[in-house]
């Protein structure tokens, strides 16, 4: 169906700019949007669904990372040589992990991802 009768029946069509790419204000746009969400289901869950995970090489290394950043106001979840901590969407959770990466020692391993839950419940809770 052209574009003009999509339009005419309430279907908003996204034009592409030149070579088919997406324009920028589009892509903003549904970042935005995506990132509400997150955020949403996460305040509706009771906890982040994104998760900065830092893998230590020691357990001394995991307490002092985790004392750390809980003295910055950071909710850390430590268990023996990891860390997790977790944020309400995207950008958070990248935000979160350029400050863990800044405190960390430079062997740490630290990746972010949506966070695994059981059931709709988190595996690991603050202590």
């Amino acid at each position: 169906m052209p574009a003009m009768a999509l339009s005419r029946v309430g279907v908003r069509v996204v034009g592409s700019g030149p070579g088919g790419q997406v324009p920028a204000a589009d892509r903003h746009a549904e970042h935005e949007r995506l990132i509400a969400d997150e955020t949403k289901d996460s305040l509706a869950c009771g906890y982040g669904l994104w998760e900065v995970r830092c893998d230590l090489p020691t357990h001394r290394e995991a307490v002092g990372l985790a004392a750390h950043l809980k003295a910055e106001g950071y909710q850390v979840t430590r268990r023996w040589k990891f860390l997790s901590l977790f944020a309400d969407n995207e950008d958070a959770v990248n935000d979160l992990a350029k400050a863990v990466r800044r405190d960390a020692p430079a062997n740490a391993a630290i990746h972010t991802e949506e966070g695994v839950f059981v059931n709709g419940t988190a595996p690991l809770f603050p202590d």
